[in-house]
C-alpha cells in the first residue's frame, strides 16, 4: 500500500473517530425508564422486526427497520451501523439493535432517538435541545400511547 493511500486512510480514521467523540460531547440524553423500561424496548423492537418493513431514512441506515404509524414513522438503528449495509448482512434479532427512532415531518423535533444504554436504561436522546424535560414530555404524551396502542399494550 502506497505512503499517500494509508495516510488517507489515516487522517479518516481520526476523522471518523474525533466527531464521534464530538458528537457524544455535544449531545444530552434523559433517562426515560421510568415510562419506558427495557421490557418495553424489546416489545417494540420485536414487534417491528415482525410486523414491519424495510427502509431507509438516512444515509447512515439503509434497509433499516421501519414501521409506519398513523401519523409518524419508526426505525430501529443497529448496535453497529456495518449490519445494515448490505441485504445479506440484515439482521433480525433484537438484541442487534439498540435505538428506536421516530421520525414525524409533522412536529418541530423531526427526530426522536430512544436509545438502549448497556441493556439496563433507556434514554432519550436531546440531541443538542437544551429542555430535555419538555422534549420527554412531548415524547411520553404524543408518541409512547401511540407506539404502545399500536405494540398491542393498552388495548
Amino acid at each position: 500500500m502506497s505512503k499517500a493511500l494509508c495516510y488517507l486512510v489515516f487522517c479518516l480514521m481520526m476523522h471518523a473517530c474525533c466527531s464521534q467523540k464530538n458528537n457524544k460531547m455535544n449531545k444530552e440524553h434523559i433517562d426515560i425508564t421510568d415510562r419506558f423500561s427495557v421490557d418495553l424496548f424489546r416489545k417494540i423492537a420485536s414487534y417491528i422486526l415482525e410486523e414491519g418493513g424495510r427502509k431507509t431514512y438516512c444515509n447512515k441506515y439503509n434497509n433499516s427497520p421501519h414501521y409506519k404509524a398513523e401519523t409518524f414513522d419508526v426505525y430501529l438503528d443497529p448496535i453497529n451501523p456495518f449490519i445494515n449495509w448490505s441485504v445479506d448482512k440484515l439482521s433480525n434479532d433484537v438484541s442487534d439493535y439498540n435505538s428506536i427512532v421516530i421520525q414525524d415531518f409533522t412536529s418541530d423535533i423531526i427526530y426522536y432517538h430512544v436509545i438502549l444504554e448497556d441493556g439496563s436504561a433507556v434514554l432519550l436522546d436531546c440531541g443538542d435541545q437544551k429542555d430535555c424535560a419538555g422534549i420527554k414530555h412531548v415524547f411520553v404524551q404524543k408518541y409512547l400511547p401511540q407506539i404502545e396502542k399500536v405494540v398491542g399494550l393498552n388495548e
